[in-house]
């Protein structure tokens, strides 16, 4: 996956969360898309930066 880039939606909590951790942790770029979790997917957005 290293390069490609994969939009995740419900991205900042469950399932959404741990499938963009997991294609992260493989090489992708991630895109989270969120509705109401603004807050844990600033925090996710913050942990793949960091990385």
């Amino acid at each position: 996956m290293i390069g490609k880039t994969v939009l995740v939606t419900g991205a900042a909590k469950r399932v959404g969360c741990s499938i963009a951790r997991e294609l992260h942790a493989s090489g992708a770029n991630i895109m989270v898309h969120f509705r109401s979790m603004a807050d844990a997917a600033e925090a996710l957005t913050a942990e793949f930066n960091s990385a």
